[in-house]
């Protein structure tokens, strides 16, 4: 006696449909999640800091090899003035080398950046003196000074910022440092690469295994960071 099909039995066809309208709810999940974690922002800021740092790059080719240190005059001439913080010496890479200011400020950075967007002039024609620095509020990004194309590539040149004053990250999100609460810091080295760091929950810092490093942000340390070398936070709000 032959058996009949169950009725509740799924054809191949509907198993496909099934398998299909699962995958589809699944790849809508990801990215809600992924921006729950936190991860998302991390990423969108990471990408930010890497156009900074070839920015960087970029200058460092119209200036011998030298990534932004002293600050130039009003005819773009260097000078002998170091920058006082990573303001003062990313401020030179606008606008011929970032033309929208925007790309320096971080949404999630509730102490060093301003609640909005810094204004985009409309075009270069339009730029004034205001346009071309990076006033308080409008940047986020912690600059390491006097560094150029032949400098160890694994030196950092563009991190999170700290509390300042120290090398130290926080815990707190409304805090100085605590941008990714004290748990993670966006560093971009000398060769423009990039990664997000984890940040060693005993100290505070960012360190690293080889060569062993408790800050890699901390000058005086062997074939390290020197005392020319100064790790600059942004301007206050």
């Amino acid at each position: 006696m032959n058996r009949q099909p169950s009725s509740f039995g799924f054809s191949e066809v509907e198993l496909l449909v099934a398998i299909s309208v699962i995958a589809i709810f699944a790849t809508l999940a990801v990215p809600s999640a992924y921006y729950e974690s936190g991860r998302s922002p991390q990423i969108r800021a990471l990408a930010n800091a890497k156009q900074i740092g070839l920015a960087c790059k970029l200058f460092a080719s119209d200036y011998k090899g030298n990534y932004p240190t002293n600050l130039l005059d009003e005819n773009g001439k260097l000078t002998a003035t170091p920058p006082s913080s990573s303001n003062d010496a990313l401020s030179q890479l606008i606008p011929d080398y970032i033309p929208d200011k925007k790309i320096f400020w971080l949404p999630e950075d509730h102490f060093y950046c301003s609640p909005n967007p810094p204004e985009s002039p409309r075009n270069s024609a339009s730029l004034t003196a205001r346009d071309r620095i990076l006033a308080a509020g409008e940047n986020h990004w912690a600059y390491v000074t006097n560094l150029s194309e032949r400098s160890n590539p694994n030196l950092p040149l563009i991190a999170d910022p700290t509390i300042p004053g120290t090398t130290e990250y926080s815990f707190g999100k409304h805090t100085a440092g605590g941008t990714w609460r004290g748990k993670k810091a966006i560093v971009i080295r000398v060769d423009t690469s990039g990664v997000i760091e984890n940040v060693n929950q005993r100290t505070m810092t960012v360190s690293q295994e080889s060569p062993a490093l408790a800050d890699i942000f901390q000058a005086g340390q062997k074939n390290w960071l020197g005392p020319e070398n100064k790790f600059l936070n942004p301007k206050f709000r």
